[in-house]
């Protein structure tokens, strides 16, 4: 594997919060990337102003080459039409368990670092760069955005080429070579 590489996307098990919907769509997107993305819909109807949360875990057998690595956790992100939230963030959390949920939370979860952005409804780049600590036994994936008002058509969020990197630069999506 290429130096700075990730070997797998961020995640294999996720959750999210009551109020939303999630699911694979397809991802249109002139600056490559993988096809598809995650889509984060506040359910039709929902008057919730309660923030929209989705997490991920990233397992420990795939966290610990990280520990104590400087690393860039990013996404490609945009707005749906009927977008009614501001700012949205992607959050690196770390802990010290082995194989938890982050929704739990982990073994002494700590936020490493977040990044933010206004999404409009163009793909758009966030990361955040941190330097974890060498205790570091798991990390996580947390995006989030607070909604206004009642939802409707097409209230929320897409989010695509999600990844940790080692390095304090966010690398382009390319498909995985495993060894």
């Amino acid at each position: 594997r290429a130096p700075g590489r990730s070997r797998r996307p961020a995640g294999r098990r996720a959750g999210a919060a009551t109020g939303q919907t999630v699911s694979r769509q397809a991802a249109a997107d002139t600056a490559g990337g993988a096809p598809y993305c995650f889509r984060q819909l506040r359910d039709n109807g929902n008057s919730s102003t309660a923030q929209m949360i989705h997490e991920q875990s990233i397992p420990s057998e795939d966290s610990l080459e990280y520990a104590g690595q400087a690393v860039t956790l990013s996404a490609r992100v945009r707005a749906l039409a009927g977008y009614s939230g501001g700012a949205a963030s992607l959050a690196l959390i770390t802990g010290t368990g082995t194989d938890e949920s982050v929704r739990t939370p982990f073994t002494g979860a700590a936020t490493a670092g977040t990044g933010t952005v206004t999404p409009s409804t163009s793909w758009q780049t966030v990361y955040v760069t941190v330097t974890l600590a060498s205790t570091v036994t798991q990390l996580g994936v947390q995006k989030t955005w607070t909604p206004t008002g009642t939802a409707g058509a097409n209230d929320g969020l897409e989010w695509k080429d999600i990844r940790v990197d080692r390095g304090t630069v966010p690398l382009n999506h390319a498909p995985l070579k495993y060894e």
